[in-house]
């Protein structure tokens, strides 16, 4: 099959043969909608960035037959979005300001950007296909997420977020293939990772300034009963919760003494690390590796 020319602008009231884009505008002003799809044409693999200032964003699995669906809405203080294509399989969404469109991507990402210094900002939902591997990238600052990857083929997770009020990530469904790493840093917010047992993301590497993380391993990989999980995590000046089930076998290693010296609740010294106990005998296990200065590690055990 060959490749559509790129880039190709996708404008609100135009409609390409590779995808389709509507714009939406209901009775009053105030609120405008705009939407694009494209088909999915055996692509084996989406390498997705999401760019994201003052707005909210919802991610979830989508149609099989689609790649992806994107729905903005925006009110007329908003900016309302360019749609590129640099490469085929791969989607860049912008801001247009001022008349003129900011650059996009060159590279075989999927990325959107749009949001900004504007009055309001825009809410977009974005559906994935489940059916190519998934490398994602989010990159968020001053904004609301909320993502649910279960059932997704998810290759690799990266999170950056800035000022976020809430961020939530969730495997509600197990990850039909092994994930390399979930790589998180997060400054001044709250990001919360729910399910990672589902995630099959057998390591994690975790910096939290000034913020609060929330690690939930909750959720089963059946694939590979004796998986173990490895967190290696900074905390500067803020908090990481750890929410494990009570089958899973942990062993904390602390490298700062600035690390509040208690030891977490479930959890009992051996040498220069903290175990649980049975650790040695269980069957799924999370070593985690935390350095602190000015921040708090907590445990908390969870029934499944």
């Amino acid at each position: 099959m060959t490749r559509p020319p790129a880039p190709l602008l996708l404008l609100a009231a135009l409609s390409l043969t590779a995808s389709c884009v509507s714009d939406t505008s209901p009775d009053t002003d105030d609120l405008r909608s705009v939407t694009s799809f494209r088909q999915w044409h055996r692509e084996p693999r989406l390498d997705a960035r999401i760019t994201l200032s003052n707005g909210s964003l919802h991610i979830l699995p989508g149609r099989h037959d689609e790649l992806y669906r994107v729905t903005s809405e925006y009110t007329g203080t908003s900016v309302p979005v360019a749609v590129y294509f640099p490469e085929r399989g791969s989607l860049s969404l912008t801001k247009r300001e001022g008349g003129n469109e900011s650059s996009a991507d060159t590279t075989e990402n999927y990325s959107i950007r749009f949001g900004g210094h504007h009055k309001a900002s825009p809410t977009t939902t974005l559906a994935l296909s489940p059916a190519p591997d998934v490398a994602l990238q989010l990159d968020l600052v001053s904004a609301q997420t909320d993502v649910e990857l279960g059932g997704l083929r998810v290759s690799s997770l990266g999170v950056n977020t800035a000022l976020a009020e809430r961020t939530t990530i969730n495997f509600a469904r197990p990850n039909p293939i092994a994930c390399d790493e979930v790589v998180v840093t997060s400054g001044i917010g709250e990001l919360s990772l729910q399910g990672l047992g589902n995630s099959r993301c057998r390591k994690a590497t975790v910096t939290s300034v000034a913020g609060g993380v929330v690690l939930d391993y909750s959720g089963r990989d059946s694939s590979d009963s004796s998986a173990s999980t490895s967190l290696q995590a900074t905390i500067i000046a803020g908090t990481l919760t750890l929410r494990v089930p009570r089958s899973i076998g942990v062993r904390l290693t602390r490298r700062n003494r600035l690390l509040a010296g208690d030891a977490p609740k479930g959890l009992l010294r051996n040498g220069d690390a903290f175990v649980s106990s049975g650790y040695e005998h269980a069957a799924q296990r999370l070593d985690a590796d935390v350095t602190a200065m000015l921040g708090s590690v907590a445990v908390e055990w969870i029934n499944e």
